[in-house]
């Protein structure tokens, strides 16, 4: 069921070397906002929120959700950090979460987005709220949500900003082909994609990608944001599937 909380807030040259699994520095890149990608050959698009006032609904969702007391759980990193945190929201298993009225509709455009761009037959699984409780936060290690060997796997990654500064590491065109997926990848091959509040993220679950590090500064819990599957019912994805979690990334030094 939905819980109403309190009144809406507004916001106004390189050398190659060292391969690792857990980069703690971001690529590097400023962010990338604005830009039109298309999910068959990037692996990911950039998509509003089908609800008038969008940006609005969002902040005032995130602000309601970080005030339900919550029992946050550590996501894999890919190092020993523990500062990006999950609660589940609405799983596959039956399990639910107090939730705004707000939120909820966020939720409800979220799944009529996904079902028009991927099919009447598409519901959203295994539903979190993610937020940064560390603000000194390494970025997270580059994966694929599905394994490489799943390559009839219609699964879809979502991510729904219910605050500002929320961002994704990807490596465009990851996803493909599926039959030959690379495993190492530079760190120049890595961009940082901004989301704007009151839009959607929507992405191949094979596209390679991180999670963002900690807002130096920033008061935790920060940045809220809506993540799950975009999935075909009749699909059954392992619950917790580690995904592909064997990706090299080659770093790059200044010299």
């Amino acid at each position: 069921g939905s819980v109403h909380v309190g009144q809406p807030t507004s916001s106004s040259g390189f050398v190659h070397g060292m391969l690792s699994n857990s980069p703690c520095q971001s690529s590097g890149q400023l962010p990338t906002m604005h830009k039109k990608w298309h999910l068959e050959t990037d692996g990911l698009e950039l998509l509003p929120l089908p609800i008038k006032d969008a940006g609005s609904l969002a902040l005032r969702a995130g602000s309601e959700m970080l005030r339900i007391p919550r029992r946050w759980c550590p996501i894999k990193n890919g190092d020993d950090g523990r500062g990006r945190c999950q609660c589940y929201l609405r799983m596959r298993d039956g399990a639910r979460a107090p939730m705004s009225n707000h939120a909820s509709q966020v939720l409800d455009v979220s799944q009529q987005l996904v079902q028009e761009r991927l099919g009447q037959s598409v519901v959203l699984n295994d539903i979190v709220m993610i937020a940064d409780l560390h603000a000194e936060l390494c970025r997270q290690e580059l994966h694929r949500d599905i394994r490489r060997d799943d390559v009839n796997s219609s699964t879809h990654g979502l991510l729904v900003p219910l605050a500002h500064g929320a961002r994704l590491h990807v490596v465009f065109g990851s996803h493909k082909p599926r039959q030959r997926l690379q495993s190492s990848f530079s760190t120049g091959d890595v961009s940082t994609i901004s989301v704007p509040v009151g839009s959607a993220l929507l992405w191949d679950g094979m596209l390679v990608h991180a999670g963002d590090g900690g807002v130096p500064g920033s008061h935790c819990p920060s940045r809220p944001r809506l993540h799950c599957y975009a999935e075909n019912q009749e699909e059954q994805r392992l619950f917790d599937d580690e995904g592909d979690r064997g990706i090299e990334e080659l770093h790059e030094f200044l010299v």
